[in-house]
């Protein structure tokens, strides 16, 4: 090792600054080997007098990991939805957007006509060139997809436990939500 002197020229560690550090290591090293003597000792006391079955610590439940749990529950419900389903039109994907005049963005889920129906409209307006509504092409289509999805969740028991995971997280989500946004000042109506 070497350290900086006064003049900014390096020179070596003398055998007593040497030994400094070497001992404050070796120091260190012994701490921390007393400190874990002493709390092996303590467990194997707690151990031998009495056997502890379950300790449940229960917290504040937090509003962003509700958050998170539900689009957790909603991704596995969707791929697993996507996976057993056989029109690629129906697959459903989620998505950040912002909403047209805002820059806060928002998780949506659509299904790809949805998604189609809404990029070949943006290109017939900025072509010039005449394009079905997106808003007809989806109102056509939806209804159609609300069944198959119905017809997929009743025939595939696993996505019946999928679908009733994600209502579940969904449910608590916005129980807390609302016992949140009780009393507050801000508004509480968007999604958060």
């Amino acid at each position: 090792m070497a350290v900086i002197g006064a003049r900014g020229f390096s020179r070596p560690l003398t055998p007593a600054e040497s030994g400094l550090t070497r001992g404050f290591v070796l120091a260190l090293t012994g701490l921390f080997a007393c400190v874990l003597q002493v709390a092996s000792a303590q467990e194997s006391e707690q151990d031998s007098s009495e056997v502890i079955d379950e300790i449940v610590v229960e917290g504040q439940k937090s509003l962003s990991r509700l958050r998170h749990r539900m689009y957790a529950a909603e991704d596995d419900f969707y791929a697993l939805f996507n996976s057993v389903n056989d029109d690629d039109d129906f697959d459903v994907k989620c998505i950040e957007e912002a909403p047209i005049g805002s820059r806060v963005k928002r998780r949506v889920c659509k299904a790809n006509f949805e998604l189609q129906a809404t990029a070949e409209e943006a290109r017939g307006v900025r072509l010039g060139i005449p394009a079905p509504s997106a808003i007809s092409e989806v109102a056509r289509k939806r209804d159609i997809f609300l069944e198959k999805m119905e017809v997929l969740v009743n025939e595939n028991p696993r996505l019946l436990v999928a679908l009733t995971n994600f209502g579940d997280a969904k449910s608590d989500y916005e129980t807390e939500r609302e016992k949140w946004c009780e009393g507050s000042l801000l508004s509480c109506s968007q999604q958060q």
